[in-house]
Formats: structure tokens, C-alpha cells, sequence
């Protein structure tokens, strides 16, 4: 997905190359590939799909999304990734705020309602590592 011949500038964020425009031919779309093909085609593509994009809109429904701000001058994310066949962006500052208090207050009523658990990776990362 970072071939240069196939996606010109890969590690830029442009998503409108996914477009079709008169000047310009959309490139490949990724979730064409991402999934597999045919009879082994992921059975969870769908719901996968789903889950993000409910995800991420409701995070944007709720947060206000920008460059951290430091000495008055918002700061620009270097552009690196962490090693492993999954590549993830490295940690940048940033600044995540609700969008009014009426969004902080849903927030609030959410963890209420469905309270913040830690995670069973821990215990699971044992367990591998006990059995490799």
C-alpha cells in the first residue's frame, strides 16, 4: 500500500486521491486489497468497516481534533511510523477537547453508564509468551 509507482507521495495524507476528477484518475482504493479476495475474503470486512466509520464519526461528533499549540505556534507531527508489519504513526502532541459542554457532559454520562475497564492485554500477552 506504500508502492510510489502505484500511490505517487504514500506516506502523505491525501485523501482525496481516492476521487475521480477530469484532471485526475482516482488511485487504487486500499479496502479493495486490505481484506483478501474471493473465498478467503475476511468474513469480518463488513463489520469492520462499520465499526470504524461509527467510530470515527462519533469521535468527531464530540471532539474538537487539532495541532497542539505550543509558544503560540501550533506544532507540525513529524511524519514517522514505528517498525512491525503493521505500521503505526509515532506519539506527536496534539490537542483532543470536547466541542462545547454539552459534549463533555454526554461524554461524562457515557462513562457513567459504561465505565472505563483496563484491558485483558496484559494477561493475554502472558499467556502468549508462556506458550511460544
Amino acid at each position: 500500500m506504500h508502492d510510489p509507482s502505484v500511490y505517487p507521495s504514500p506516506e502523505l495524507f491525501r485523501p482525496e486521491r481516492f476521487i475521480e476528477t477530469p484532471t485526475h484518475k482516482a488511485e487504487p482504493d486500499p479496502r479493495n486489497h486490505n481484506f483478501g479476495y474471493g473465498r478467503r475474503i475476511c468474513p469480518g470486512k463488513n463489520m469492520a468497516e462499520n465499526s470504524m466509520f461509527m467510530t470515527i464519526a462519533q469521535v468527531l461528533a464530540v471532539f474538537k481534533i487539532e495541532k497542539a499549540i505550543e509558544n503560540g505556534k501550533p506544532v507540525e507531527p513529524d511524519r514517522k511510523f514505528g517498525p512491525g508489519v503493521i505500521s503505526h504513526p509515532a506519539e506527536f502532541p496534539t490537542s483532543i477537547k470536547p466541542r462545547s459542554e454539552k459534549h463533555a457532559q454526554l461524554i461524562r454520562d457515557a462513562l457513567d453508564e459504561f465505565p472505563w475497564q483496563p484491558s485483558d492485554s496484559k494477561g493475554l500477552k502472558a499467556f502468549l509468551q508462556q506458550h511460544d
